[in-house]
């Protein structure tokens, strides 16, 4: 029993358990406040890799990619930051789900795209579902429904 060495080792803990966050929120500094994308992204892998569990820095990320226009390192990121969210927590909120909207909605376009129709249908029959259990005003669920029969209609032999 040291307190002193209890106390360094609680506020080194601490300070690793925040990191994270810290870097995710110096990246969106960096990309809303600075507009420096280079930075922002750099911020955001940091986050990513001392957390790599955290689910914004990935859509952060992706959010970067897309701006460079390098669409399939923003699918890869998106589908990370999507194997992550819990959508069923209490603390998934509006903000939660309208990236969650962005990330399935730009997947689904892509996989659409590329030829990956049962991937498009699967990413909006998930983002249809989102929107019944946390519905926000942006979103048009019939639009969606008929999005999803045309798919299946386009995947039929």
């Amino acid at each position: 029993g040291d307190p002193a060495g209890a106390k360094i080792f609680i506020d080194q803990a601490l300070e690793a358990s925040t990191l994270p966050l810290v870097l995710d929120t110096a990246g969106q500094i960096a990309m809303t406040g600075e507009k420096n994308p280079r930075a922002a992204l750099d911020y955001f892998q940091q986050a990513s890799e001392a957390d790599p569990k955290l689910a914004l820095p990935w859509f952060n990320q992706a959010r970067i990619m897309l701006s460079m226009n390098r669409l399939n390192e923003a699918y890869l990121l998106n589908n990370r930051y999507l194997n992550l969210i819990r959508p069923e927590l209490p603390n998934f909120d509006d903000q939660d789900v309208r990236a969650a909207s962005q990330a399935l909605e730009f997947n689904a376009r892509l996989d659409f795209e590329q030829g990956r129709y049962a991937k498009s249908r699967d990413r909006l029959i998930r983002l249809r579902d989102l929107h019944q259990t946390h519905p926000v005003d942006d979103i048009n669920i019939s639009g969606l429904d008929h999005q999803i029969q045309m798919l299946e209609q386009a995947m039929e032999p």
